[in-house]
């Protein structure tokens, strides 16, 4: 008898101590979760179908453009950005040889797509222009190589592209605007080791013009 009860009082010590350490594997597991939670969101969240884009200031779109681009809270085109940083570009579904404008109003996400595309040299060496004054501190710095610098240096000793565009498309609707198509946001980056765009990076490029609201 003092043998089976001596076997059952070991018995429960040991399932005792399972259930602690089960338990304590169980609480580390959801302080991890929570403090995953609180600290990543804003990083790794994603615009998703619903999600609302309201402009609030008026856009001009020159005659035999289809839309515009804001950079760091600046109006630009193509030839007046820094294609390595984040951008985007309002478009229309209309390309007129009249000026156009997008007045300030609130757009709903329908589809949300990505697409990434590759660069030759010569469209590597246009890129380089001035970044916008944006004074994000985890911006990369770009500048145009010094020299006279080879057109085959500008590609990898295997011949591969120098850049890679990452590009995700945000196509919006609107009642009031139906010419209104969507808002691509892109930027440049080593086709090693690029990303798409975060959230926080496209709000970076819209600056004041554009505020998200992620449903």
């Amino acid at each position: 008898m003092v043998t089976i009860m001596k076997q059952r009082l070991t018995s429960s010590i040991i399932y005792g101590k399972r259930m602690t350490l089960g338990m304590m594997l169980i609480a580390m597991l959801t302080s991890c979760a929570a403090f995953t939670t609180a600290t990543t969101p804003r990083a790794y969240q994603i615009i998703t179908p619903g999600t609302t884009l309201t402009l609030k200031r008026e856009l001009s779109i020159a005659p035999g453009q289809a839309g515009v681009i804001i950079q760091g809270n600046q109006l630009g085109n193509y030839n007046e950005i820094n294609a390595w940083y984040p951008n985007c570009r309002i478009e229309l579904r209309t390309v007129k040889e009249i000026p156009q404008s997008v007045s300030p109003d609130t757009f709903t996400v329908q589809r949300v797509t990505r697409e990434t595309d590759y660069v030759s040299s010569n469209a590597v060496m246009l890129a380089y222009n001035d970044p916008p004054s944006t004074g994000h501190p985890n911006q990369r710095q770009h500048a145009l190589p010094a020299g006279n610098m080879m057109v085959s240096n500008l590609f990898g000793n295997d011949g591969g592209p120098m850049a890679a565009i990452y590009r995700t498309y945000l196509y919006v609707q609107s009642s009031a605007q139906p010419d209104v198509m969507r808002f691509m946001c892109e930027h440049w980056e080593d086709p090693s080791d690029g990303e798409h765009l975060t959230v926080e990076q496209i709000k970076q490029a819209l600056g004041d013009f554009v505020e998200i609201n992620i449903r």
